[in-house]
């Protein structure tokens, strides 16, 4: 991976209203954990963790093997 082009940004949502929007919250509000990795405007991943607690998908080492 080239760093001297990345941006790479660590976004909240605290409404919840965009993880709503796209169904990974739930009733409550309560978000899941997920992981959307948008490239010139293109989503080239997207990934929700299973289970509460857990980092299949969403940790950074998971993450950096999709970049």
């Amino acid at each position: 991976m080239d760093s001297t082009n990345t941006l790479q940004l660590f976004l909240s949502d605290p409404e919840a209203k965009f993880s709503k929007s796209i169904g990974w919250a739930d009733e409550e509000g309560r978000t899941y954990r997920y992981v959307i990795i948008i490239d010139h405007g293109k989503v080239t991943y997207a990934a929700k963790e299973s289970a509460k607690n857990t980092l299949e998908v969403s940790s950074a080492d998971a993450v950096y093997k999709q970049l």
